[in-house]
């Protein structure tokens, strides 16, 4: 069966020169993991990375759309497979490498894939809603799927809705579709999840750091020459440090100093976001970055005694 390695962690925590490391001593091609580095142009607030890096370890899924482009977790997921294909045709072991836990977990479980909405059936719903009340429709698909019908509130309008109209749609139960899935995740690649992290003060640290380097880079100069070229209303101008960068050139109140401590203030806000997502994610195995002897135990036990080099085949 396949075998996949994945690593993940908040923001700044170092997934980046560990994932290097990990990738050349697994003969690995990397798949970034992330909602923002997706897109292109926007660079220095991403920490993608840099040119000497992916030359080590080729990366994908980095500078794919351009900022105005709509972006799905299933978009995502079509991508990741599509370069998943690419990687194993290169006989190369695969390494995700992120903080999106929405594209981790989209990727882990895969998106549930139902037929496309019929609006003829939908509005027939609705005007059924209308007509007799949410609660009597709700009755109705407790008759036709009861298993989806229990765990659906009664009052859930949308989730009543959608199951009704799979149904109506297929002639198929929306619970058998759910089954189908799970049946699919049982013979999906094997995954090894690691997850890093460092004590709080060491990570805000490291926040701040990389901050004050964000500065150094030019990151000013950049949103400003986004801002000529993107609307601010796009996907990644909403992202922590394009967005505070670009409340700061509307406004102009704040200092850059100013503007530096708030940028940290939400990276912080944003690491403990992440970490409380994946700290929900089963089957995580927990380092902290130095501890490599670690990692590189846990994963010659999941490859096996001949190494990692045998499962790419298969």
């Amino acid at each position: 069966m396949k075998k996949i390695v994945a690593l993940m962690g908040p923001t700044a925590v170092g997934k980046t020169p560990l994932a290097i490391e990990l990738a050349e001593r697994i003969d690995a091609e990397i798949i970034c993991v992330d909602s923002i580095a997706i897109y292109r142009d926007f660079n220095i607030a991403t920490a993608k990375p840099s040119a000497a890096e992916t030359e080590r370890v080729s990366h994908y899924l980095i500078d794919i759309i351009d900022p105005v482009e709509s972006f799905s977790a299933g978009d995502f997921c079509r991508e990741a497979k599509k370069a998943m294909e690419e990687i194993r045709k290169r006989g190369k072991n695969i390494l995700l490498v992120g903080g999106s836990g929405l594209y981790f977990r989209a990727l882990f479980n895969g998106m549930f894939e139902i037929p496309r909405k019929d609006f003829r059936i939908k509005e027939k719903l609705e005007e059924k809603i209308k007509s007799v009340g949410i609660h009597n429709v709700y009755e109705e698909l407790k008759e036709l799927d009861p298993e989806t019908a229990d765990v659906i509130h009664r009052n859930d309008r949308y989730r009543i809705l959608r199951a009704l109209e799979v149904y109506y749609t297929t002639g198929k139960r929306f619970s058998e579709f759910k089954k189908e899935h799970r049946l699919k995740l049982t013979q999906g690649p094997v995954i090894l999840k690691i997850g890093l992290n460092l004590p709080r003060e060491e990570l805000y640290k490291r926040i701040s750091e990389r901050t004050d380097q964000m500065f150094k880079n030019g990151l000013l100069d950049e949103v400003s020459s986004l801002l000529k070229k993107y609307p601010p209303a796009c996907k990644p101008f909403q992202s922590v440090g394009y967005k505070e960068a670009n409340s700061f050139f509307l406004k102009g109140e704040a200092s850059v100093e100013e503007l530096k401590e708030e940028i940290c203030q939400k990276t912080r806000a944003l690491a403990r976001r992440q970490l409380t997502w994946f700290r929900s994610e089963e089957g995580l195995q927990w380092f902290e970055p130095s501890q490599m002897d670690g990692i590189e135990s846990l994963m010659t036990s999941f490859f096996g005694p001949d190494g990692p080099q045998n499962d790419v085949s298969q």
